[in-house]
């Protein structure tokens, strides 16, 4: 158990059709973040308009569960948005990971294989290269970093960071395209959070999209201390 993940209480073991079940517990008057960032996206220009306070909130959340996950060698591979249950409670909205439905445990064998794991616009580059390459890959606490790079990016500024015509497309701007800068997209006039996110050294969110696993954080409980 943990506050920033939705509790599971049972698991099955895949059966002869290859199909496994999990139990989670229900939360009452909860939305999925992606939801919740579409009522407050700004109608005429497209730009986020949620509150800066609660996005770090949320991103603190998030960072605290993939702490937690990763710390049991335990990796999401489905980061995104929808993954996220923005939940009511006594101190505000607060986030709580969900749908562990394709992650990698400790030990597994279910997921080596060369098919697409995880949403095309949030996986990582170097996710990206081995399929378009056909290769196996097995996937680390990067592959989450980077889509909490996305998660972060769509918050604060309500675009996605790449674009193409379809997914095979995105994985190749994945690999190759720089996002907008932030500053483009969401005018900050609060020169501490200027200072915290986009001054350089690199920031916070440009961090968790480098293109060079190498260059990114490499454990989420990082994320916490500049939050």
């Amino acid at each position: 158990q943990h506050p920033a993940i939705v509790t599971l209480y049972r698991a099955s073991e895949p059966d002869g059709s290859g199909f496994a079940w999990y139990a989670m517990e229900h939360i009452e008057n909860a939305i999925d973040l992606g939801n919740w960032l579409e009522s407050h996206v700004d109608a005429k220009t497209g730009n986020s308009a949620a509150p800066l306070d609660q996005i770090f909130q949320f991103l603190e959340d998030a960072a605290a569960a993939l702490r937690e996950i990763h710390g049991r060698q335990i990796i999401h591979r489905d980061i995104k948005l929808s993954n996220f249950l923005v939940c009511p409670t006594a101190d505000g909205p607060r986030l709580k990971l969900l749908d562990f439905g394709i992650a990698r445990l400790p030990e597994s064998e279910l997921t080596a294989a060369v098919q697409m794991m995880g949403t095309p616009g949030y996986i990582s580059p170097e996710r990206a290269r081995a399929y378009i390459a056909d290769e196996r890959y097995v996937f680390g606490p990067g592959d989450d970093l980077h889509a909490l790079g996305v998660v972060a990016y769509r918050l604060i500024t309500g675009h996605k960071p790449y674009s193409a015509a379809d997914d095979f497309g995105l994985l190749h701007a994945v690999c190759t395209q720089q996002p907008r800068d932030v500053l483009e997209l969401r005018r900050l006039r609060i020169p501490h959070m200027y200072d915290l996110f986009w001054r350089k050294p690199p920031p916070l969110v440009e961090r968790r999209l480098r293109f060079e696993l190498s260059e990114r954080v490499t454990a989420g409980g990082t994320v916490l201390e500049p939050l």
